[in-house]
């Protein structure tokens, strides 16, 4: 088992705080659509959605800027 620690940020400019709140925020939305598919999915006996069905799923559905991966 891994060892999480977690540091508040109270000192970061309010500018790059809120863009990471907002990039939170992003990620969550993103958690649970892809939730509520795999939830309909179980509900339908239907098979689980691919990664690839998750990808089309949520393409687009970002605010500008909010979530990327580097």
């Amino acid at each position: 088992m891994e060892t999480v620690r977690i540091y508040r940020l109270d000192h970061l400019p309010r500018v790059l705080a809120a863009r990471l709140r907002d990039a939170q925020m992003e990620a969550a939305r993103v958690w649970t659509l892809c939730r509520d598919l795999h939830q309909a999915a179980r509900h339908h006996q239907l098979p689980w959605p691919t990664r690839d069905d998750l990808q089309k799923a949520t393409k687009g559905r970002r605010r500008k800027g909010a979530l990327r991966s580097w």
